[in-house]
Parts: C-alpha cells; structure tokens; sequence
C-alpha cells in the first residue's frame, strides 16, 4: 500500500471548508489516510450488511 501514497498529488490538493478562513492544503499522508479509513469502513458495512441480510447466517434464519 505504501506506493499508492507516491500516486497522490506531492503538494496535496487545496480544500476550501469556508471562504473566510482560507484554503486548506491536504497533506499526501492526510490523502491516505482518508482513502484506507473509507476503504476500511466500506469493507465493515459490506460485511455487517452481508450477516444481517444473507440466508446463510442466524439472525435472518431466526426472523424466517
């Protein structure tokens, strides 16, 4: 995973949250670490969604 960190912009991207305060640039780490924690939290919701949907497992056989 480490060579996806040197495939994001080296100066960041600008973000602007309000107008008055300026532009926020994002480091290449900061970019990162937002992409692995919504990779990571994807994942989670497709597994949680799976358990409590799917035939295959006990809570859905209970309600059925």
């Amino acid at each position: 995973m480490v060579p996806c960190i040197y495939m994001l912009p080296e100066e960041g991207l600008s973000i602007t949250f309000n107008p008055s305060q300026g532009v926020y640039r994002a480091m290449r780490w900061e970019l990162y670490g937002c992409l692995m924690l919504g990779l990571w939290v994807g994942l989670i919701i497709g597994i949680v969604t799976e358990f409590f949907t799917s035939h295959s497992y006990k809570p859905v056989r209970k309600l059925a």
